[in-house]
């Protein structure tokens, strides 16, 4: 309510000076000053005249000549006004009026008076938020927290921010705090960062409470991505190879294409192939058959990009590079055969 009687004051006061010029009588420059010159110069007559110092006939020519010019300035002054001052006045009442109501329409129009007021306080220390380091803001978010405990939105925000600093000891308390004071309206995506941050602060490895982190989240919601994919690694890590992959491979059929996280599922899914087959004897006997046979004769280019191509699939990617600069030294005067070499490095990632 102050700030209203204050706005109140203040537009009435602008309206006063923007009305002013308006409503003041302008008296043309040299015409009021007349007037004063002629009476000053009479009243210096007649005290010359007391003094003897002036005849009483030139005193009495002068004091005619003076009042006349003093008659004739005092006339000058009196039109002075100009002709349209009344409607000058009206002008400037009107101005003094229609600019406040202007001021106030501009802000009804353009400003947000619902929003409520945000305290000073809470306006410097959003300035301050903004100026800090990553480290400061995390500091100032759970000294906060600690006088609040309970705002669940601030522990989250607590997470993120830990995550984002790799600090996952941290984060996962962040998000365990928060998962307790939200209790039964804790979300899928509380118990999936939840759980993600207890993997990552384990080195990678799905524990057995992350594990029940995201089967929460999977209770919740069966599409959850951050649970599923951290659900199929826990498989992976027991030796599930084929049941990890199947997950993965589900998982990236609900994956838009343009999503971020779509390379990291295919990677990880083309690691369980490699994986696969580094388990399977048969498969590596191939390989290693194969690589002995072109280490004897070199020249044989379909034979070269096969190995490089089981070499990537088994994920010995130095292998598979070492595999090109031979053959390409076998094939140093074949611009065809080198063309083919470097097609199929970029297609197997070797070579941008």
């Amino acid at each position: 309510m102050l700030l209203w009687i204050v706005l109140v004051v203040l537009a009435l006061v602008s309206a006063g000076l923007i009305a002013r010029p308006f409503l003041v009588r302008a008296v043309p420059l040299g015409v009021s000053g007349a007037s004063s010159i002629y009476r000053d110069q009479l009243a210096e007559l007649q005290r010359g005249a007391a003094a003897g110092e002036i005849g009483a006939a030139e005193a009495e020519e002068g004091r005619r000549e003076i009042a006349r010019r003093l008659l004739s300035a005092d006339a000058a002054e009196r039109a002075a006004v100009p002709a349209g001052f009344r409607h000058e006045a009206w002008l400037g009442l009107g101005l003094g009026v229609l600019m406040p109501l202007a001021a106030l329409a501009l802000y009804a129009w353009l400003g947000r008076p619902d929003l409520p007021a945000q305290p000073l306080a809470s306006r410097d220390m959003n300035a301050a938020m903004a100026q800090a380091s990553l480290d400061e803001i995390a500091e100032t978010l759970f000294q906060k927290l600690a006088m609040e405990p309970n705002k669940p939105d601030g522990w989250v925000l607590l997470g993120r921010t830990y995550m984002r600093l790799e600090q996952f000891d941290q984060a996962a308390m962040a998000f365990g705090q928060a998962i307790a004071w939200l209790g039964p309206a804790a979300k899928a995506e509380h118990y999936s960062a939840y759980g993600e941050a207890l993997t990552l602060a384990a080195g990678g490895r799905v524990t057995q409470d992350a594990k029940a982190a995201f089967e929460k989240a999977l209770a919740l919601d069966p599409k959850d991505a951050p649970a599923r994919y951290y659900l199929a690694q826990a498989k992976a890590q027991a030796g599930d190879t084929a049941g990890a992959k199947a997950d993965l491979e589900a998982l990236l059929a609900d994956t838009p294409a343009d999503a971020p996280q779509r390379p990291m599922i295919e990677q990880t899914i083309a690691g369980l192939e490699g994986a696969a087959i580094k388990d399977n004897p048969a498969i590596r006997g191939m390989v290693d058959g194969l690589a002995a046979k072109l280490a004897a004769d070199p020249h044989n280019l379909e034979g070269w990009l096969m190995l490089m191509t089981s070499y990537v699939r088994l994920g010995e990617t130095d292998k598979a590079k070492a595999a090109l600069e031979e053959a390409r030294a076998a094939f140093q005067d074949d611009a065809a055969a080198l063309a083919q070499l470097a097609a199929k490095a970029k297609e197997l990632g070797l070579e941008a």
